[in-house]
Protein backbone atom coordinates (compact mmCIF):
# COMPACT_ATOMS: atom_id res chain seq x y z
CA UNK A 1 0.00 0.00 0.00
CA UNK A 2 1.33 3.43 -0.91
CA UNK A 3 2.55 5.40 2.04
CA UNK A 4 0.42 8.45 1.31
CA UNK A 5 -2.73 6.39 1.73
CA UNK A 6 -1.93 6.01 5.40
CA UNK A 7 -1.90 9.71 6.21
CA UNK A 8 -5.59 9.65 6.98
CA UNK A 9 -5.08 6.87 9.51
CA UNK A 10 -2.22 8.76 11.15
CA UNK A 11 -4.40 11.86 11.43
CA UNK A 12 -7.35 9.87 12.73
CA UNK A 13 -5.20 8.35 15.48
CA UNK A 14 -4.16 11.84 16.58
CA UNK A 15 -7.80 12.92 16.76
CA UNK A 16 -8.62 9.86 18.85
CA UNK A 17 -5.75 10.63 21.25
CA UNK A 18 -7.16 14.15 21.67
CA UNK A 19 -10.54 12.60 22.44
CA UNK A 20 -9.05 10.19 24.99
CA UNK A 21 -7.34 13.07 26.80
CA UNK A 22 -10.59 15.06 26.82
CA UNK A 23 -12.46 11.99 28.09
CA UNK A 24 -10.11 11.63 31.05
CA UNK A 25 -9.93 15.37 31.68
CA UNK A 26 -13.69 15.35 32.15
CA UNK A 27 -13.74 12.52 34.68
CA UNK A 28 -13.88 14.83 37.69
CA UNK A 29 -16.31 17.32 36.15
CA UNK A 30 -19.24 15.09 35.27
CA UNK A 31 -21.15 11.95 36.12
CA UNK A 32 -19.14 8.82 35.42
CA UNK A 33 -19.53 5.32 36.77
CA UNK A 34 -15.84 4.59 36.43
CA UNK A 35 -12.90 5.11 38.78
CA UNK A 36 -10.49 8.00 38.31
CA UNK A 37 -7.55 8.67 40.69
CA UNK A 38 -8.27 12.35 41.33
CA UNK A 39 -10.56 13.94 43.89
CA UNK A 40 -11.71 17.55 43.50
CA UNK A 41 -13.83 19.79 45.68
CA UNK A 42 -16.76 20.13 43.25
CA UNK A 43 -17.02 16.88 41.28
CA UNK A 44 -19.70 16.10 38.74
CA UNK A 45 -21.03 19.60 38.06
CA UNK A 46 -21.29 19.62 34.23
CA UNK A 47 -24.69 18.07 33.46
CA UNK A 48 -23.93 16.92 29.90
CA UNK A 49 -20.58 15.32 30.72
CA UNK A 50 -22.12 11.89 31.28
CA UNK A 51 -23.52 11.98 27.74
CA UNK A 52 -20.08 13.04 26.46
CA UNK A 53 -18.62 9.93 28.12
CA UNK A 54 -21.37 7.74 26.67
CA UNK A 55 -20.79 8.87 23.08
CA UNK A 56 -17.01 8.58 23.40
CA UNK A 57 -17.10 5.13 24.96
CA UNK A 58 -19.43 3.90 22.24
CA UNK A 59 -16.75 4.01 19.55
CA UNK A 60 -13.34 5.54 20.24
CA UNK A 61 -11.53 2.58 21.80
CA UNK A 62 -13.19 0.16 19.40
CA UNK A 63 -11.91 2.28 16.51
CA UNK A 64 -8.44 2.22 18.07
CA UNK A 65 -8.58 -1.58 18.12
CA UNK A 66 -9.74 -1.64 14.50
CA UNK A 67 -6.88 0.58 13.36
CA UNK A 68 -4.35 -1.43 15.39
CA UNK A 69 -5.57 -4.74 13.97
CA UNK A 70 -5.19 -3.31 10.48
CA UNK A 71 -1.40 -3.29 10.88
CA UNK A 72 -0.90 -6.74 12.42
CA UNK A 73 -0.73 -8.59 9.09
CA UNK A 74 1.70 -6.30 7.24
CA UNK A 75 3.95 -6.16 10.30
CA UNK A 76 4.03 -9.97 10.56
CA UNK A 77 4.58 -10.44 6.83
CA UNK A 78 7.41 -7.91 6.77
CA UNK A 79 9.24 -9.12 9.90
CA UNK A 80 8.45 -12.79 10.35
CA UNK A 81 7.34 -14.45 13.58
CA UNK A 82 10.33 -13.90 15.86
CA UNK A 83 11.06 -10.27 15.00
CA UNK A 84 7.34 -9.48 15.00
CA UNK A 85 6.98 -11.01 18.48
CA UNK A 86 10.09 -9.26 19.82
CA UNK A 87 8.97 -5.88 18.47
CA UNK A 88 5.48 -6.21 19.97
CA UNK A 89 6.89 -7.15 23.38
CA UNK A 90 9.20 -4.12 23.28
CA UNK A 91 6.61 -1.67 21.95
CA UNK A 92 3.83 -2.77 24.30
CA UNK A 93 5.59 -4.53 27.17
CA UNK A 94 8.05 -1.79 28.14
CA UNK A 95 5.35 0.92 28.43
CA UNK A 96 3.25 -1.49 30.49
CA UNK A 97 6.12 -2.11 32.92
CA UNK A 98 6.91 1.62 33.09
CA UNK A 99 3.28 2.45 33.80
CA UNK A 100 2.88 -0.24 36.45
CA UNK A 101 6.03 0.64 38.39
CA UNK A 102 6.52 4.37 37.73
CA UNK A 103 3.44 6.19 36.41
CA UNK A 104 0.51 4.73 38.33
CA UNK A 105 1.68 4.19 41.96
CA UNK A 106 2.09 7.90 42.90
CA UNK A 107 -1.41 8.79 41.68
CA UNK A 108 -3.00 5.82 43.41
CA UNK A 109 -1.10 6.60 46.60
CA UNK A 110 -2.35 10.20 46.52
CA UNK A 111 -5.90 8.91 46.03
CA UNK A 112 -5.37 6.54 48.96
CA UNK A 113 -4.36 9.45 51.21
CA UNK A 114 -7.08 11.86 50.07
CA UNK A 115 -10.14 9.72 49.45
CA UNK A 116 -9.89 6.11 50.59
CA UNK A 117 -10.79 6.71 54.24
CA UNK A 118 -7.90 4.50 55.33
CA UNK A 119 -5.23 5.61 57.83
CA UNK A 120 -2.24 7.41 56.27
CA UNK A 121 0.87 5.32 55.71
CA UNK A 122 4.22 5.93 54.05
CA UNK A 123 4.69 5.49 50.31
CA UNK A 124 6.90 2.41 50.55
CA UNK A 125 4.50 0.76 53.01
CA UNK A 126 1.65 1.54 50.61
CA UNK A 127 3.53 -0.04 47.72
CA UNK A 128 4.35 -3.16 49.73
CA UNK A 129 1.05 -3.77 51.54
CA UNK A 130 -1.64 -2.12 49.41
CA UNK A 131 -0.33 -1.81 45.84
CA UNK A 132 1.49 -5.13 45.65
CA UNK A 133 -0.53 -6.82 48.39
CA UNK A 134 2.47 -8.58 49.90
CA UNK A 135 1.94 -10.11 53.32
CA UNK A 136 -1.83 -10.41 53.02
CA UNK A 137 -4.59 -7.81 53.21
CA UNK A 138 -4.25 -5.68 56.37
CA UNK A 139 -7.20 -6.02 58.75
CA UNK A 140 -7.62 -2.24 58.90
CA UNK A 141 -7.71 -1.75 55.12
CA UNK A 142 -11.06 -0.87 53.53
CA UNK A 143 -10.91 -1.45 49.76
CA UNK A 144 -12.17 1.32 47.49
CA UNK A 145 -10.95 0.13 44.09
CA UNK A 146 -10.06 -3.41 45.15
CA UNK A 147 -7.10 -5.17 46.72
CA UNK A 148 -4.31 -5.29 45.94
CA UNK A 149 -4.61 -1.94 44.18
CA UNK A 150 -1.77 -2.94 41.89
CA UNK A 151 -4.31 -5.18 40.15
CA UNK A 152 -5.28 -1.98 38.37
CA UNK A 153 -1.70 -0.76 38.06
CA UNK A 154 -1.80 -0.71 34.27
CA UNK A 155 -4.46 1.98 34.53
CA UNK A 156 -5.33 3.50 31.16
CA UNK A 157 -2.83 1.15 29.52
CA UNK A 158 -5.38 -1.65 29.76
CA UNK A 159 -5.69 -0.94 26.03
CA UNK A 160 -1.99 -1.60 25.45
CA UNK A 161 -2.22 -4.75 27.57
CA UNK A 162 -5.00 -6.02 25.31
CA UNK A 163 -3.04 -5.05 22.20
CA UNK A 164 -0.05 -7.06 23.42
CA UNK A 165 -2.20 -10.13 24.05
CA UNK A 166 -4.05 -9.88 20.72
CA UNK A 167 -0.84 -9.20 18.79
CA UNK A 168 0.91 -12.21 20.29
CA UNK A 169 -2.11 -14.46 19.70
CA UNK A 170 -2.23 -13.28 16.10
CA UNK A 171 1.46 -14.03 15.64
CA UNK A 172 1.14 -17.51 17.13
CA UNK A 173 -1.89 -18.26 14.96
CA UNK A 174 -0.07 -17.13 11.81
CA UNK A 175 2.96 -19.23 12.72
CA UNK A 176 0.88 -22.35 13.42
CA UNK A 177 -1.03 -21.94 10.17
CA UNK A 178 2.05 -21.12 8.11
CA UNK A 179 1.83 -24.31 6.08
CA UNK A 180 -1.88 -24.00 5.36
CA UNK A 181 -3.60 -22.08 2.60
CA UNK A 182 -6.62 -20.30 4.02
CA UNK A 183 -8.93 -18.88 1.36
CA UNK A 184 -9.88 -15.27 1.95
CA UNK A 185 -11.89 -12.86 -0.17
CA UNK A 186 -10.01 -10.13 -2.02
CA UNK A 187 -12.79 -7.67 -1.23
CA UNK A 188 -15.85 -7.33 0.97
CA UNK A 189 -19.32 -5.98 0.42
CA UNK A 190 -19.28 -3.01 2.77
CA UNK A 191 -23.07 -2.92 3.14
CA UNK A 192 -23.33 -6.57 4.06
CA UNK A 193 -20.27 -6.56 6.30
CA UNK A 194 -21.30 -3.71 8.58
CA UNK A 195 -24.84 -5.11 8.76
CA UNK A 196 -23.43 -8.44 9.92
CA UNK A 197 -21.07 -6.66 12.31
CA UNK A 198 -23.94 -4.77 13.92
CA UNK A 199 -26.01 -7.94 14.38
CA UNK A 200 -23.17 -10.00 15.89
CA UNK A 201 -21.83 -7.29 18.21
CA UNK A 202 -25.32 -6.28 19.34
CA UNK A 203 -26.26 -9.86 20.22
CA UNK A 204 -22.99 -10.51 22.07
CA UNK A 205 -23.22 -7.19 23.91
CA UNK A 206 -26.79 -7.85 25.06
CA UNK A 207 -25.70 -11.24 26.37
CA UNK A 208 -22.58 -9.97 28.15
CA UNK A 209 -24.30 -7.02 29.81
CA UNK A 210 -26.76 -9.28 31.57
CA UNK A 211 -23.87 -9.90 33.98
CA UNK A 212 -21.36 -7.13 33.31
CA UNK A 213 -22.82 -3.61 33.05
CA UNK A 214 -20.93 -0.64 31.62
CA UNK A 215 -18.07 0.60 33.84
CA UNK A 216 -17.68 -2.67 35.72
CA UNK A 217 -14.00 -3.54 35.41
CA UNK A 218 -12.64 -7.00 36.20
CA UNK A 219 -9.23 -8.66 36.04
CA UNK A 220 -9.60 -11.67 33.75
CA UNK A 221 -7.16 -14.45 34.78
CA UNK A 222 -5.97 -12.07 37.49
CA UNK A 223 -4.09 -9.70 35.20
CA UNK A 224 -6.08 -8.77 32.05
CA UNK A 225 -7.90 -5.59 33.07
CA UNK A 226 -11.15 -5.42 31.12
CA UNK A 227 -14.44 -3.61 30.92
CA UNK A 228 -16.31 -6.72 29.83
CA UNK A 229 -19.36 -4.74 28.68
CA UNK A 230 -17.40 -3.50 25.65
CA UNK A 231 -15.26 -6.59 24.99
CA UNK A 232 -17.50 -7.96 22.20
CA UNK A 233 -17.08 -4.68 20.33
CA UNK A 234 -13.33 -4.47 20.93
CA UNK A 235 -12.67 -8.02 19.78
CA UNK A 236 -14.94 -7.75 16.75
CA UNK A 237 -13.40 -4.43 15.73
CA UNK A 238 -9.89 -5.83 16.15
CA UNK A 239 -10.82 -8.73 13.88
CA UNK A 240 -12.38 -6.25 11.45
CA UNK A 241 -9.08 -4.40 11.24
CA UNK A 242 -7.24 -7.64 10.43
CA UNK A 243 -9.81 -8.49 7.76
CA UNK A 244 -9.69 -4.94 6.41
CA UNK A 245 -6.02 -5.26 5.50
CA UNK A 246 -6.55 -8.44 3.51
CA UNK A 247 -9.67 -7.14 1.75
CA UNK A 248 -8.66 -3.45 1.45
CA UNK A 249 -11.93 -2.64 3.19
CA UNK A 250 -10.76 0.77 4.40
CA UNK A 251 -9.53 1.97 1.02
CA UNK A 252 -12.43 0.43 -0.93
CA UNK A 253 -15.25 1.45 1.39
CA UNK A 254 -17.70 3.41 -0.81
CA UNK A 255 -17.41 7.15 -0.27
CA UNK A 256 -21.14 7.87 -0.45
CA UNK A 257 -22.03 5.03 1.91
CA UNK A 258 -19.26 5.99 4.32
CA UNK A 259 -20.38 9.61 4.52
CA UNK A 260 -24.00 8.50 4.88
CA UNK A 261 -23.24 6.29 7.89
CA UNK A 262 -21.04 9.08 9.27
CA UNK A 263 -23.98 11.49 9.22
CA UNK A 264 -26.19 8.79 10.73
CA UNK A 265 -23.67 8.23 13.52
CA UNK A 266 -23.44 11.96 14.23
CA UNK A 267 -27.23 12.19 14.37
CA UNK A 268 -27.33 9.30 16.84
CA UNK A 269 -24.63 10.98 18.93
CA UNK A 270 -26.68 14.17 18.82
CA UNK A 271 -29.67 12.22 20.12
CA UNK A 272 -27.59 11.13 23.12
CA UNK A 273 -26.44 14.67 23.83
CA UNK A 274 -29.96 16.00 23.41
CA UNK A 275 -31.76 13.11 25.08
CA UNK A 276 -33.30 15.30 27.84
CA UNK A 277 -35.08 17.23 25.07
CA UNK A 278 -36.38 14.18 23.20
CA UNK A 279 -39.96 12.93 23.54
CA UNK A 280 -40.19 10.50 26.44
CA UNK A 281 -41.19 7.58 24.23
CA UNK A 282 -38.17 8.07 21.95
CA UNK A 283 -35.86 8.51 24.92
CA UNK A 284 -37.14 5.31 26.52
CA UNK A 285 -36.69 3.50 23.21
CA UNK A 286 -33.03 4.56 23.02
CA UNK A 287 -32.04 3.79 26.60
CA UNK A 288 -34.19 0.66 26.76
CA UNK A 289 -32.36 -0.78 23.74
CA UNK A 290 -29.03 0.90 24.30
CA UNK A 291 -26.90 -2.12 23.41
CA UNK A 292 -28.30 -2.07 19.87
CA UNK A 293 -28.31 1.72 19.60
CA UNK A 294 -24.73 1.98 20.88
CA UNK A 295 -23.50 -0.74 18.53
CA UNK A 296 -25.05 0.93 15.50
CA UNK A 297 -23.60 4.28 16.54
CA UNK A 298 -20.15 2.75 17.09
CA UNK A 299 -20.09 1.09 13.67
CA UNK A 300 -21.44 4.16 11.89
CA UNK A 301 -19.03 6.57 13.58
CA UNK A 302 -16.01 4.29 13.20
CA UNK A 303 -16.41 3.66 9.48
CA UNK A 304 -17.71 7.19 9.01
CA UNK A 305 -14.61 8.75 10.54
CA UNK A 306 -12.38 6.45 8.49
CA UNK A 307 -14.05 7.49 5.24
CA UNK A 308 -14.25 11.17 6.21
CA UNK A 309 -10.53 11.30 7.02
CA UNK A 310 -9.68 9.24 3.93
CA UNK A 311 -11.54 11.65 1.67
CA UNK A 312 -10.84 15.01 3.31
CA UNK A 313 -7.87 14.74 5.70
CA UNK A 314 -5.62 12.38 3.75
CA UNK A 315 -2.54 14.61 3.77
CA UNK A 316 0.36 15.50 6.00
CA UNK A 317 2.77 18.29 6.83
CA UNK A 318 5.49 18.89 9.38
CA UNK A 319 3.09 19.64 12.21
CA UNK A 320 0.83 16.64 11.54
CA UNK A 321 3.85 14.35 11.21
CA UNK A 322 5.09 15.58 14.59
CA UNK A 323 1.71 14.89 16.19
CA UNK A 324 1.49 11.44 14.63
CA UNK A 325 5.02 10.49 15.71
CA UNK A 326 4.30 11.47 19.31
CA UNK A 327 0.71 10.21 19.61
CA UNK A 328 1.54 6.84 21.19
CA UNK A 329 3.81 8.37 23.80
CA UNK A 330 1.25 11.06 24.58
CA UNK A 331 -1.34 8.36 25.19
CA UNK A 332 0.99 6.59 27.62
CA UNK A 333 1.93 9.61 29.75
CA UNK A 334 -1.23 11.73 29.56
CA UNK A 335 -3.02 10.31 32.62
CA UNK A 336 -0.69 11.68 35.34
CA UNK A 337 -0.55 14.97 33.43
CA UNK A 338 -4.35 15.17 33.48
CA UNK A 339 -4.55 14.27 37.17
CA UNK A 340 -1.92 16.86 38.05
CA UNK A 341 -3.78 19.60 36.19
CA UNK A 342 -7.11 18.58 37.73
CA UNK A 343 -5.57 19.05 41.17
CA UNK A 344 -3.80 22.26 40.13
CA UNK A 345 -7.04 23.88 38.93
CA UNK A 346 -9.24 22.51 41.71
CA UNK A 347 -9.27 25.71 43.77
CA UNK A 348 -9.30 28.05 40.77
CA UNK A 349 -12.68 29.76 40.65
CA UNK A 350 -14.09 29.89 37.14
CA UNK A 351 -16.69 28.21 34.96
CA UNK A 352 -16.51 24.39 35.12
CA UNK A 353 -16.88 23.96 31.37
CA UNK A 354 -14.04 26.41 30.81
CA UNK A 355 -11.98 24.58 33.43
CA UNK A 356 -12.60 21.28 31.63
CA UNK A 357 -11.50 22.83 28.32
CA UNK A 358 -8.38 24.39 29.85
CA UNK A 359 -7.35 21.11 31.50
CA UNK A 360 -7.95 19.27 28.22
CA UNK A 361 -5.94 21.66 26.05
CA UNK A 362 -3.06 21.96 28.51
CA UNK A 363 -2.96 18.18 28.96
CA UNK A 364 -2.69 17.71 25.20
CA UNK A 365 0.09 20.29 24.86
CA UNK A 366 2.07 18.97 27.83
CA UNK A 367 1.65 15.28 26.93
CA UNK A 368 2.75 15.77 23.33
CA UNK A 369 5.50 18.16 24.41
CA UNK A 370 6.95 15.76 26.97
CA UNK A 371 6.77 12.91 24.48
CA UNK A 372 8.59 15.01 21.89
CA UNK A 373 11.37 15.69 24.40
CA UNK A 374 11.83 12.10 25.58
CA UNK A 375 11.76 10.85 21.99
CA UNK A 376 14.88 12.90 21.28
CA UNK A 377 16.59 9.82 22.72
CA UNK A 378 17.11 7.16 20.06
CA UNK A 379 16.56 4.45 22.68
CA UNK A 380 13.14 5.84 23.58
CA UNK A 381 12.18 6.11 19.90
CA UNK A 382 12.64 2.35 19.58
CA UNK A 383 9.71 1.96 21.99
CA UNK A 384 7.61 5.06 21.33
Amino acid sequence: MAKERLFYIDNLKVMLIFLVVAHHAGQVYGSTGGFWPAVVSQPGTIPWMGRFFSVNASFFMGLFFMISGYFFAPSFERKGFWKYTKDKIIRYGIPLAFTYWILMPPGLYLFYLKASGNPPIGYLEYIWKIYLGLGGQPEWFKPVIGWPEGTFGFGHLWFVEHLLIYALLYGVARQLLKGFTIPSPKSLNAYGYISLLIVIVSAATILVRQTYPIDRWVDIFGFIISEVAHLPQYMAFMLTGIIAWKTRLFSNFPKSFGLTVFIAGLVMAGMIYGSPLLPERLRDLIWGNFEIFETMMSVFLSFGFLVFFREFINFSNGFLKMLSANAYGAYIIHAPVVVGLQYAFDQVEFNMVLKFLVVTVLSIFISFGLTYLVRLSSSVRKVL
